[in-house]
């Protein structure tokens, strides 16, 4: 019979391997904690940059919020100052120097028995709307044909156009009224209307030329062929843009 006999007490047992358990925990609590306290160190270094970066954020923001209040006013202003700029360009744009037309009105004049009683130049500002866009055309069908009696599907409704705002533009309109004497003065008066309406320097600016009013002068009883006269001369519209 043999009898195994343990002489060492509990706490006097030894791991036989290289590293004990309590030396792994131990050492694995410790890193845990070490990595803990660096994380915080990390997380309170960082809170403390990061309210240095405000601060210097705040302090640079109160010395350039001036400046860029400024800035912003001067932008305004240098808007509503192109704005206008351009408005008075349009205007400018839209204006017509008649030298040049009155002087080739009365090169036409001059070469006829014409007296000017008075001739004025006016101008009013309209708007100008884009042409409609065409309608669509639907092909008829014949009476009879197959599928007359069909109910067809309503169609659907056309997508609505967009609006287009009209353009403002300013036209000029020449009233002239004058005295045509001698026996041809009938004709000198529509002469002059066909030289006013095929002129070269005056075609690519008139767009009617019309005559209002063609009588007999009363006021001179020696002179039966006199006539009083009005034409009338409508200019194209120029934009104002």
């Amino acid at each position: 019979m043999n009898v195994r006999v343990n002489l060492l007490q509990e706490a006097e047992l030894r791991h036989q391997g290289i590293v004990s358990y309590r030396f792994v925990f131990t050492l694995s609590a410790s890193a845990a904690a070490l990595a803990a306290v660096l994380l915080l160190g990390w997380g309170v270094l960082r809170y403390y940059s990061r309210g240095q970066d405000l601060k210097t954020a705040k302090k640079t923001w109160t010395e350039t919020e001036p400046r860029y209040l400024k800035c912003l006013a001067l932008q305004e202003a240098h808007d509503r100052q192109q704005a206008l700029a351009d408005e008075l360009k349009g205007w400018q744009n839209s204006r017509l120097a008649l030298s040049a037309v009155l002087a080739e009105i009365q090169r036409l004049v001059a070469l006829r028995s014409i007296q000017f009683i008075r001739l004025s130049v006016s101008s009013q500002i309209e708007v100008i709307m884009p042409p409609p866009s065409p309608a669509r055309k639907t092909e008829a069908r014949p009476a009879g044909a197959k599928g007359d009696a069909e109910e067809l599907a309503p169609a659907a409704a056309p997508a609505a156009a967009p609006v287009v705002p009209g353009t403002p533009a300013r036209r000029y309109r020449i009233m002239i009224d004058g005295r045509a004497s001698g026996e041809q003065a009938y004709q000198e008066v529509v002469d002059l209307g066909n030289d006013l309406r095929t002129a070269p320097a005056l075609a690519a600016l008139f767009e009617s030329v019309r005559l209002q009013g063609l009588r007999q002068a009363m006021d001179v009883k020696d002179r039966p062929d006199e006539r009083l006269f009005s034409i009338e001369c409508v200019l194209f519209p120029r934009k104002i843009e």
